[in-house]
C-alpha cells in the first residue's frame, strides 16, 4: 500500500486536465481518489477526510496545477517527518495566478489527526 493520497476535488473546473497532467509522472507513487460535485466546500473537505484510507494526504484542488519538483517536495518532507507524531500538516508553496506571487495553499496532512 501507499502512505500517500492526492485527492482531486472538483466541479469541473476548466484547469482539471492540467492538475491531473501535473501529478501524471508520479501517479504510480501515490493513492488517487476523486470527490466530483460536492458542495459546499466544507462537505467536500469532510468526505475527501473520511474517505482517504492512507495514514497521510494531500488536498488537490482542479485548479492548482503543480510545480514540477511537488512530488520530491512533497516527498521529502514526508521523510523527514514522518516518524514526528505531533504535526498535523506541512505547507507548500504555489504561484497564484490572481494575485501573482507565492502562497502556502499545497498541504501534506496526516489523516489519523485530520480526522
Amino acid at each position: 500500500m501507499k502512505d500517500i493520497t492526492f485527492v482531486l476535488m472538483t466541479c469541473g473546473e476548466a484547469t482539471e486536465s492540467r492538475c491531473l497532467a501535473a501529478i501524471e509522472p508520479f501517479r504510480d507513487k501515490i493513492e488517487f481518489s476523486e470527490i466530483r460535485n460536492v458542495y459546499p466546500q466544507i462537505k467536500a473537505l469532510n468526505q475527501m477526510v473520511e474517505s482517504v484510507q492512507t495514514e497521510y494526504f494531500v488536498a488537490l484542488d482542479a485548479d492548482m496545477i503543480l510545480y514540477d519538483d511537488a512530488w520530491d517536495r512533497i516527498s521529502n518532507a514526508w521523510r523527514k517527518h514522518w516518524r514526528d507524531t505531533g504535526w498535523h500538516s506541512i505547507l507548500f508553496s504555489l504561484w497564484d495566478t490572481f494575485t501573482e506571487r507565492k502562497i502556502l495553499a499545497l498541504k501534506l496532512m496526516r489523516t489519523s489527526i485530520m480526522k
